[in-house]
């Protein structure tokens, strides 16, 4: 069993190039790089469209809005939501 990653913002900021809608399966891969299982990767990307919906966070990733102040934050807490959940 991979391990959950301990700090999922160093994936969640990077830049996913590409169409928006390749946006959900690139930052979910950034996420498996780094050694996030298939679950764990799903639920964290759930919970931050949760937050910020889809069109904000691709906007996010896309680096075509600022980061948001909570972001780093929100990063962490649906990281170790997700690390308890499975």
């Amino acid at each position: 069993m991979k391990k959950s990653p301990t700090n999922p913002v160093r994936f969640s900021i990077l830049l996913v190039t590409g169409c928006s809608s390749d946006f959900e399966k690139g930052m979910k891969q950034s996420c498996r790089n780094t050694g996030g299982s298939r679950s764990f990767c799903s639920c964290f990307y759930d919970r931050m469209e949760e937050h910020y919906g889809k069109e904000r966070l691709e906007a996010i990733g896309m680096m075509q809005v600022r980061m948001p102040e909570d972001f780093e934050e929100v990063s962490f807490k649906s990281g170790q939501q997700c690390a308890h959940k499975l």
